[in-house]
């Protein structure tokens, strides 16, 4: 086996444990999307800023040590991701109008001039009425927004896994469906008693 067989092999490894990861992540979201947001904000921000604080140090001091690098990261991120906990709205905000806006934009939309100048216009009204709905009802709207989005990494990780569940179009179609009714379902009824997200983390 020579050296490029061995890259293909282990590239295609990497493939699948990442996929299978990302399963993993989906189906969490699917299911205690609401629950967990916070958490998966914040840990957004934290590897943001992390990954923005060593990118920053290796442009502005290319020979800086690599703990230096690492721990200039770790301070960032921390920062980052402290804000994104205070600031939780806002970060539902864009969280959710993200999620609708990849939503337009992955539509089959004509790729010509006038229609990618539509698809962005469309998109970026989606995001803004997505992040505002989110604010205003916060509890059904990240409920949503989190089973749509951890339906639709479900099946694009079964999809590269080669589930049988995901093998034809009709498949994928049925198993998101499913995927989001059944995450919609569970996680109205598992989070009855939850105050919304507004009134719990606005003080």
């Amino acid at each position: 086996m020579n050296l490029t067989q061995i890259y293909s092999q282990l590239l295609g490894e990497l493939r699948v444990f990442f996929a299978a990861v990302s399963l993993i992540l989906a189906f969490i979201q699917i299911f205690a999307g609401y629950r967990i947001l916070r958490g998966w904000i914040s840990a957004g921000g934290f590897l943001i800023g992390m990954v923005a604080g060593a990118a920053i140090v290796s442009a502005l001091a290319p020979d800086a040590a690599i703990w230096v690098r690492v721990l200039v990261g770790l301070v960032i991120g921390s920062v980052l991701g402290w804000i994104a906990w205070k600031i939780y709205l806002a970060a539902v905000f864009v969280y959710c109008g993200l999620v609708a806006a990849s939503a337009v934009l992955s539509l089959p939309f004509p790729e010509t001039g006038t229609w990618s100048v539509l698809m962005v216009v469309i998109a970026a009204a989606v995001f803004i009425a997505a992040g505002m709905l989110s604010v205003h009802f916060s509890r059904p709207v990240v409920i949503i927004m989190s089973s749509v989005g951890g339906a639709s990494s479900a099946v694009n990780a079964m999809t590269l896994l080669q589930a049988p569940i995901a093998a034809g179009e009709g498949s994928r179609v049925f198993c998101f469906v499913v995927l989001v009714t059944t995450g919609l379902v569970v996680q109205f009824l598992t989070t009855r008693q939850w105050k919304s997200v507004r009134r719990r983390h606005i003080r």
